[in-house]
């Protein structure tokens, strides 16, 4: 039988992360409590509220936003503070921890841009007089209430959940009536009345700090209650591995991508693809902490360049935690919320380092040259033995190596079973039947027993031995359908559990891993095996299922050597459009395409190519001039010339988007001009002369003129019945803008508040955050 591609036999794994949320809560004035003072104390809560918002059809090339309407779906208490007496100026200074599940917090990782378009060619070309817009936003607010339950306000926390971001310094938010997304609410309404009843604008103002961090996968199962715990003797070496997987709708051609890493000091070392980084460590202090830096880089466009500190957990300076690899998941994504997909990345610690001068082993042919404590002793001639190197993730310091004949022999039987267990294509219910057969409950069926015999190749008329059972049980639930390897992972510790009810031995876990036969394991040899699971769980002997889901089953690091691909798991997913990481080689520059153009939709995750190596696109010619068109574009200002390629149902907003690092020009300041007529962004390709060659124009230009940076914003107060258009700088903050508007309106500035698309903007944001296009209404409104 030929080998199955492992990209072709299992499905992605979803990679989600965790939130974990540190609040300080300092101090806090309450004004409405006056002379009379009162017992404060602050709830801090996770609100999720469902926005939906009535955008009306565009009118003379201005999209309409009506009133949005949020509806609280879920609000759940997380902490308070204690109880202080008599006071209206309350010093709390507590700190308040939680954690935010994925499935609480989720969100969209697609570019805002993106997202952009694809909200404005909705609105084109919806037939519906009032399409309906709706999306969850997740808030923390603090609110502050006195013993008999009386409200003094509700401050909403100006962080994102699913961001990394963190305020050293104490910032100062204001206190607004409680629940005012619903201005029928009686908690708003009595607020509002205690408000104008003091006279005052607001509640006052309480001054917090925080730190948002997203919870790595992986890890390894490091305890300190060994006997034999003692501090290694320094020098020691550190072998770092890290692998950028680019998000694929985020991944841009004639990009430069590197990796490298430093630890608290000016110095930076690169990543050289998937080579591993030997370093030597002096003393504890300079391993206090890592922190590996992703950076992607354009030279055309500056505000496409980032560079994310990715912080990685550093193992403990204690004998059990040495010679073992710790491998982590973590996402790179900005303080901006853009996701730049995920960082693959292992830390050891060795009690000696790798500097190249040790001696050659002196036995020919050693079984121990992958063993890495040997390694580290002895250099190694790899023996051919005449074929290829096997197929299998990295070792801890060098690719692996055939060892002997058995290993090949290993390896051949290996192949063999799981080339019979993928032809056979097992389901859930075979599954199901082999558990009841290893209960003893029932006999094995005939066509069972059949692919049975051929994968242990012998007669069908001889007895399955309990141990086979097992194996084989293995084997069919990692590559039964509709299972990933997480579910028969999850199913096989439940089979294999004898004497305790949550806990099974570590060499159970051997035994899963051995019998999986999944992706590169296959060639893997059986000490790599056992290595791999001591590095995880160490030298405990029962593994829990807590531990075994943490560490095993949700180490997406470990799955993807293993050749099982993992996806990032946002909104285009479900839209058939995964960011799914493929596997390639380090010098691998991009990612072939069946169809031209859908790298600009995203597509496939990139591991990209460190070292500043320009990673470039592999879409081939279209060949059907009736769906795809080819025109030339030229860059007024600098009177550079290529060769754009784009779907007839493409948007030229959507083009605008494709090529804005060939033209160095943002696609919100581009003004596309063909023979001198303007043409509109949110008409389709296929609806102009683009590509369609003619008498007078046997190769058709489209000019491209960079527009002034400054946007024209259509400002609209209606409870006045007021309309202007301002100008303003993009780069210019929210507040700036907010303050303009006082000055139009005289309301309160503490009162004013902002919608331009369905989203409330944010003082601390600047205009291109929320990506505003010229001719976008802002709503203004009063609270």
């Amino acid at each position: 039988m030929s080998a199955t591609s492992p990209r072709n036999i299992y499905a992605p794994l979803k990679v989600e992360f965790d939130s974990e949320v540190e609040i300080t809560i300092h101090s806090a004035f309450l004004q409405t409590a006056r002379l009379l003072q009162c017992d404060p104390m602050a709830h801090v809560s996770v609100s999720t509220l469902h926005v939906a918002t009535d955008t009306r059809r565009p009118c003379g090339g201005v999209t309409q936003v009506g009133e949005s309407t949020r509806i609280v779906k879920n609000e759940r208490p997380v902490g308070s503070t204690r109880r202080l007496h008599f006071t209206s100026k309350p010093n709390f200074s507590e700190i308040i921890r939680f954690v935010i599940p994925f499935t609480q917090c989720r969100r969209s990782t697609m570019r805002p841009e993106s997202r952009l378009l694809l909200r404005k060619t909705a609105a084109a070309v919806s037939t519906d007089d009032n399409p309906d817009e709706r999306f969850v936003d997740h808030q923390v607010l603090i609110t502050i209430t006195d013993a008999q339950e009386q409200g003094y306000g509700q401050a909403v926390c100006p962080f994102l959940l699913h961001v990394p971001s963190s305020s050293t310094e104490p910032q100062r938010i204001m206190l607004q009536p409680r629940n005012k997304h619903d201005k029928h609410d009686p908690v708003f309404k009595s607020d509002v009345a205690l408000l104008a009843k003091h006279g005052v604008d607001d509640f006052g103002f309480v001054d917090i700090s925080w730190r948002v961090s997203l919870i790595p996968h992986g890890g390894a199962l490091i305890t300190a209650l060994q006997p034999s715990v003692s501090v290694p003797t320094f020098p020691i070496g550190l072998v770092l591995r890290a692998t950028w997987l680019v998000a694929g709708n985020v991944h841009q051609p004639r990009t430069q991508y590197t990796t490298s890493v430093e630890f608290g000091g000016q110095d930076r070392f690169l990543f050289e693809g998937t080579k591993p980084l030997f370093l030597t460590i002096q003393s504890a202090a300079q391993l206090e902490r890592a922190i590996v830096h992703c950076t992607f880089h354009d030279t055309t466009t500056r505000p496409q360049s980032y560079d994310v500190a990715v912080p990685l957990p550093v193992p403990p300076m204690a004998s059990f935690a040495m010679e073992r690899d710790v491998w982590w998941t973590t996402p790179v994504r900005t303080a901006c919320g853009v996701d730049l997909g995920i960082l693959l990345a292992s830390i050891r610690l060795a009690q000696r380092p790798l500097d190249g001068s040790t001696p050659f082993c002196t036995v020919e042919g050693c079984r121990e040259i992958n063993n890495p404590i040997h390694q580290s002793q002895f250099a190694h001639v790899a023996k051919e033995w005449g074929r290829a190197p096997p197929n299998t993730p990295p070792g801890a310091y060098y690719p692996l190596f055939w060892e002997s004949e058995q290993h090949i022999a290993r390896v051949a039987e290996r192949q063999w079973r799981h080339d019979c267990v993928v032809g056979a294509r097992p389901s859930i219910e075979h599954v199901r039947h082999l558990l009841e057969v290893l209960a003893g409950r029932i006999a094995v069926d005939g066509g069972v027993n059949g692919v049975a015999a051929v994968y242990f190749n012998h007669a069908p008329t001889t007895t399955l031995q309990q141990h086979q059972v097992k194996q084989f049980l293995v084997t069919c639930a990692f590559h039964a359908k509709e299972m990933t390897v997480q579910d028969a992972a999850r199913f096989c510790f439940f089979a294999l559990r004898r004497d305790m009810e949550q806990a099974i031995t570590k060499e159970d876990v051997v035994f899963i891993l051995d019998h999986a036969l999944i992706g590169k394991t296959i060639d893997m040899p059986e000490k790599e095996v056992s290595r791999r699971v001591d590095d995880i769980f160490g030298d405990g002997v029962y593994i829990t299922f807590d531990d075994f889901m943490r560490y095993f089953i949700n180490n997406y690091a470990m799955w993807y050597q293993f050749g099982v691909p993992i996806t990032t798991g946002d909104e285009q997913a479900a839209q058939g459009s995964m960011d799914v990481a493929v596997e390639l080689g380090p010098n691998a520059q991009g990612t072939a395409k069946e169809e031209p153009g859908e790298e600009a939709r995203g597509g496939a995750a990139v591991p990209v190519a460190p070292r500043g190596e320009e990673a470039g696109s592999s879409n081939s010619n279209p060949q059907d001039v009736g769906v795809w068109r080819r025109f030339i574009a030229r860059v007024q200002h600098s009177n550079r010339a290529f060769s754009v390629t784009a779907h007839v149902n493409d948007s030229i907003a959507e083009v605008m988007v494709m090529v804005q690092n060939s033209t160095g020009i943002r696609a919100s300041c581009q003004e596309w001009r063909m023979n001198g007529v303007l043409l509109d962004p949110k008409a389709t390709v296929g609806s102009t002369k683009l590509g369609l060659s003619s008498r007078n124009d046997a190769s058709p230009e489209v000019v491209i003129i960079e527009r002034d940076e400054s946007l024209r914003l259509v400002m609209l107060y209606k409870e006045k019945s007021v309309r202007w258009e301002l100008r303003i700088q993009e780069t210019e903050k929210v507040l700036r803008l907010r303050a303009l508007v006082q000055q139009k309106t005289l309301i309160p500035l503490s009162r004013c508040v902002m919608r331009a698309n369905g989203q409330r903007l944010q003082d601390r944001h600047p205009l291109q955050h929320y990506q505003l296009q010229n001719g976008d209404v802002v709503e203004v409104m009063q609270e």
